[in-house]
């Protein structure tokens, strides 16, 4: 028979291993894809009109972003 003892030990454990892994795992970097056209007749309205947009959004969106910061193992 368990005591009251095994049980509470029981589930700290379980409490401790469920938030382990969540503490050590990096979120993945979000990659956002873009088409546009590069050859072909939509070309030129691409690159006049869609282009100057997508690098201004870029732009706009990475300057938002926090700096991330890479702790090395020295």
């Amino acid at each position: 028979m368990t005591s009251r003892r095994q049980i509470l030990q029981g589930a700290a454990a379980l409490g401790v291993a469920s938030l382990s892994p969540a503490i050590h795992a990096q979120p993945k970097p979000v990659r956002i894809g873009y088409a546009m056209a590069r050859t072909g007749p939509w070309t030129g309205g691409a690159q006049v009109s869609q282009e100057p947009n997508y690098l201004l959004w870029a732009e706009q969106v990475n300057a938002a972003m926090p700096p991330v910061v890479w702790m090395s193992k020295a």
